[in-house]
């Protein structure tokens, strides 16, 4: 029997729906969203095209309009966007594999960490004109710190101009001290 889970969970920006993620066992993470009103019944947002694949981090746009997610449906995460909330449509973003997708506050960048070496974080200019989606560059921003996190790898400020990660510990020995001839104070007392 499969094992079901719930997590990452998010309120729209008006507040009328809750995403979360839902999975049975190792593969098959999906996104779903429950309205906070009416007959409150759950349904799918979006679920990976392949059984083998996992919906793994997703982020709805500052409007309310698109969702934004990364999958594992190419064999390599990648960063997706689909329509809100009727989940229909799917515009690929990154091209060269991408994780954590997260919105400027103006919609119009996704910025999202690419999965080559040297690991950088990326910004993709994007455009929703009406119900279409279009992307239109994608550039390297700077290289990012190797480090795992649970939750968010990342923040950006509403401006797009800073950006908020994890940074590991400088981590260095301790200075060491040696005493020579430490004999010769115990024999002054």
């Amino acid at each position: 029997q499969a094992v079901t889970g719930f997590s990452w969970p998010q309120w729209s920006p008006d507040g009328r729906f809750l995403l979360y993620q839902r999975s049975s066992g190792p593969s098959g993470a999906s996104v779903w969203a429950v309205p906070t009103s009416g007959d409150k019944k759950p349904f799918l947002l979006a679920q990976p095209q392949n059984p083998q694949a996992k919906i793994v981090t997703e982020r709805l746009s500052p409007d309310g309009r698109w969702l934004a997610f990364s999958s594992t449906d190419s064999g390599r995460e990648e960063v997706y966007v689909t329509r809100f909330p009727s989940g229909s449509g799917r515009w690929q973003v990154s091209q060269n594999g991408g994780i954590f997708p997260v919105w400027r506050s103006d919609g119009k960048e996704i910025y999202f960490i690419g999965s080559n070496a040297p690991v950088q974080l990326h910004a993709a200019q994007v455009n929703a004109m009406g119900d279409e989606f279009q992307v239109e560059s994608v550039r390297p921003l700077f290289p990012v710190p190797n480090v795992a996190a649970i939750g968010e790898l990342f923040d950006v400020t509403p401006d797009g101009g800073r950006f908020l990660l994890p940074v590991p510990p400088k981590v260095g020995s301790p200075p060491m001290m040696l005493v020579l001839n430490w004999t010769a104070e115990l024999k002054k007392n």
